[in-house]
């Protein structure tokens, strides 16, 4: 019989997860598409590729961890001795593969959760249960299962019923039925999670505008207006998610909140203070004739942003204040700001929500129309440039439900056919939030369900 190799003498590596790292490796699965196909609906899906994103992602998540020393120690993941990061040697057998290990556990462990806490999409809803109610309130003081509702975001999103499902455990454990697991250790015993200070409420931004009524002083005119959101959340439950320094880290000056972008971003709301607001204009006719200019050049007094990374991100969307297009300057800020705001939320709740959506538009566009149709894309949707006639083809008929056509503001009385809808800047911009609040329903309120 071989002598057994240096690597056999060990035991395979096992990591043990931390609530902290949980809450930033969904988070990042959140993010991304292809993670959340591969660990939530083909969890055994043992190709190469597979293989070679969860290896990546491991390497993102672990890399300050004794199990990553292991993997360093026995080759399975080797240090780049010019640039000092870390590749992978080979494809890791399953029995190295933390990530799908964890998720083995990981889901039934949610499903039982799922009948403690009830049907609920995330923590607001549990006041209406006061069992479950005090049952969460529990495990966020002692830092277990916080990050239940960023697993739920990613499930309802590529399963709207499952949290309605009845769950295989529900005849077992009722609401407020407590769950105890050994399968995720908390990453400070003795000590309550950090949680971040609540969101800016944009609502005050208005109401530094003199004469302008709070958003919640609701009357049958004030949608003639694109108003801010009323509550700036990219996700009800990002604060109960929040990773602190793990004890596992060994570099114990690694900013975690770094993955979450958590921190730049409650930075990024905040300068919003120090927006220099107008005195108001009044709005006149409906809501998708009035007219919007944006104004948001990068060197304006909009934002002050405290992160260069989402400065950088946000100035996609900038437009020059050398551009000669009428319109107050009040509502150029407004509309800059929701454009800044949807390409932030787009970050953390990635959308389809355009997908059945067309809009066609000339082949010369302005800044703000580029912005606006860039977004339209993002989020799913079809554009195209307006050719001669317009044919509309059997194609497009089977993969567009409704078609528009953007138009200026003068342009909007009689541009209407019968194969498109003319729309106007501004309507482009209501149509986007109206059909995301649709998708998200009530799973969460974000920045464009306001």
């Amino acid at each position: 019989m071989p002598p057994s190799t240096k690597i056999d003498q060990y035991p395979t590596a096992e990591h043990r997860w931390t609530e902290d790292q949980v809450c930033i490796l969904l988070h990042k699965i959140h993010l991304n598409p292809q993670l959340q196909q591969l660990f939530f609906l083909k969890h055994d899906d043992n190709s190469p590729p597979s293989i070679r994103m969860e290896q990546q992602l491991c390497l993102d998540v672990l890399k300050d961890t004794k199990w990553m020393e292991w993997m360093i120690k026995h080759q399975r993941v080797l240090k780049d001795g010019r640039t000092g990061g870390l590749v992978v040697r080979d494809q890791w057998p399953r029995g190295l593969r933390a990530v799908s290990r964890l998720f083995d556990e990981l889901h039934p462990l949610a499903e039982k959760i799922k009948c403690s806490l009830g049907e609920v999409r995330f923590s607001e809803q549990l006041k209406k249960n006061p069992l479950a109610d005090k049952l969460w309130k529990k495990w966020q003081d002692k830092s277990r299962h916080i990050w239940y509702f960023e697993y739920v975001a990613i499930k309802t999103t590529l399963k709207p019923k499952w949290i309605y499902t009845k769950s295989f455990f529900s005849n077992s454990i009722g609401i407020g039925q407590d769950i105890q697991s050994d399968l995720i250790i908390r990453t400070n015993p003795g000590h309550k999670p950090i949680r971040f200070k609540p969101r800016l409420d944009l609502d005050k931004i208005l109401a530094r505008v003199k004469g302008r009524p709070p958003f919640h002083a609701t009357s049958p005119n004030h949608s003639n207006a694109v108003l801010p959101p009323q509550n700036v959340s990219i996700g009800k439950d990002c604060a109960t998610c929040t990773p602190s320094h793990s004890e596992s880290s060994s570099n114990p000056n690694r900013d975690i909140s770094e993955d979450l972008k958590t921190e730049s971003i409650s930075g990024y709301y905040n300068s919003m203070n120090d927006i220099s607001l107008d005195p108001p204009v009044k709005l006149a006719g409906n809501r998708s004739s009035a007219t919007f200019i944006i104004n948001s050049d990068p060197d304006s007094t909009l934002v002050h942003s405290q992160s260069k990374t989402l400065s950088a991100k946000s100035q996609r969307y900038h437009i020059a204040k050398k551009e000669n297009e009428e319109g107050s300057e009040r509502d150029n800020q407004l509309i800059s700001a929701l454009l800044i705001f949807i390409a932030l939320e787009r970050e953390y709740l990635h959308s389809r929500c355009m997908s059945k959506i067309q809009v066609i538009h000339e082949g010369t566009l302005n800044s703000r129309e580029e912005a606006i149709i860039r977004i339209v894309q993002q989020m799913g949707g079809q554009t195209r440039e307006a050719r001669e006639g317009d044919i509309v083809t059997t194609v497009d008929e089977d993969r567009v439900k409704q078609r528009y056509r953007l138009v200026s503001d003068e342009e909007k009385n009689g541009q209407s056919e019968q194969d498109h809808v003319a729309i106007t800047l501004v309507g482009l911009v209501e149509l986007i939030r109206e059909c995301r609040k649709k998708e998200l329903e009530e799973r969460t309120m974000d920045l464009l369900t306001f």
